[in-house]
């Protein structure tokens, strides 16, 4: 299934000026929803100085690249992707330098810096955007949340403080749970759910082991496993409450041991640890009521979550945020249907590119 004519090309800037890297040996970048996208250079390059230039300065250097192929005498280029020059090895020979270089989006701001405040009566999404501001992220992508809230920062970093405290917490004007927070060409700040698409928008992936010609994945993996806003969590739900005719404190706990498919799948819970639900009861409510209570709010607010890491032929136009379709030749399978592209991996070696793209797919319900 190899295509041996897409020849691999890259390009690395210093801001906007190109830098002659060498013989690049490898290059790859990974871009993903969840997380920190980032970068790895290998080189062997004479030019040397403008390495000691980007390790010298005194303010973390911007480095920008492009990668690409050439496909039947035409060049495909990606976007340029920005990242924050972080780490680098180096090692010094007569003729040329080998070198290292390590990068990260533009996260890398938020992850140095605590802001010691508190949020009052404010919406997630303009904690956020205030967040931003500070730290001088001024292009971004924010949907507004609905809802008020009260939070103390403390000393946790401030992407750090969006990620665990701000995130589980969003819901969109429409309802929507499923808020992201990533950089967009390790540029963009975007934080919100990912945009609607129509089924003839989705990009199609078809495997077929009999028919290899058809094939555009060259294989695939899947993983599943239960969650609740994105957050694997403690295997229970505690309901508590108070029966009028008793006079005693009820607590009942309910949790999905019995739809357990394997004992690798974890188990979660629709509310934080240590954080538990509160129900009020009426003078009808009993403890058989209460256990009733938890089972169903569990059920109703628990979701599946499954993930798969496709590889296919390079494509420089696949962005993440958008939707694929999975065809499985063979007849019915549960992996086939409608995914989120939730990351991309290019890998580049001197005489071959590849790209892995990662899928997700969130269902509801036990």
């Amino acid at each position: 299934m190899e295509d041996r004519s897409f020849i691999p090309l890259s390009r690395v800037y210093l801001g906007d000026s190109p830098i002659d890297v060498g013989v690049v040996q490898s290059l790859a970048y990974e871009e993903t929803l969840h997380g920190v996208s980032s970068f790895n250079l290998h080189a062997i390059s004479p030019y040397w100085k403008v390495w000691n230039d980007i390790v010298t300065a005194s303010e973390p250097v911007d480095l920008r690249l492009q990668w690409g192929y050439l496909n039947g005498g035409k060049e495909y280029w990606s976007r340029i992707k920005h990242v924050v020059f972080s780490q680098m090895r180096m090692r010094y020979t007569v003729d040329a330098v080998d070198v290292i270089v390590e990068g990260v989006d533009r996260s890398f701001a938020l992850g140095e810096v605590a802001h010691a405040r508190t949020f009052k009566d404010m919406r997630i999404s303009d904690m956020v955007a205030e967040l931003a501001q500070l730290n001088g992220v001024t292009d971004t992508d924010i949907a507004s949340t609905s809802g008020r809230y009260t939070f103390y920062q403390g000393t946790e970093p401030d992407g750090q403080f969006i990620r665990r405290q701000l995130l589980p917490r969003a819901i969109g004007q429409d309802g929507r749970t499923d808020y992201n927070f990533y950089f967009r060409d390790g540029a963009t700040l975007v934080f919100r759910s990912p945009a609607l698409y129509a089924l003839k928008d989705a990009r199609e992936l078809i495997f077929d082991r009999t028919k290899f010609a058809l094939s555009n994945v060259a294989s695939f993996d899947v993983d599943f496993r239960r969650y609740y806003r994105g957050r694997e969590l403690s295997y229970s739900l505690e309901m508590r409450g108070f029966d009028p005719l008793t006079k005693e404190a009820l607590t009942e706990v309910a949790d999905d041991d019995s739809v357990q498919l394997r004992p690798r799948l974890a188990s979660v819970s629709p509310v934080a640890p240590g954080v538990p639900a509160r129900i009020a009861l009426s003078e009808a409510d009993t403890p058989k009521k209460l256990r009733q209570e938890a089972r169903t709010r569990w059920s109703e607010q628990a979701r599946k979550l499954f993930q798969a890491t496709v590889t296919v032929p390079p494509d420089v136009s696949v962005n993440v945020g958008t939707p694929a379709v999975l065809t499985i030749a063979g007849g019915e399978h549960f992996a086939a249907g409608k995914w989120l592209i939730s990351g991309q991996k290019w890998v580049q070696l001197q005489n071959r590119l590849d790209l892995t793209l990662q899928l997700e797919r969130r269902t509801h319900g036990r």
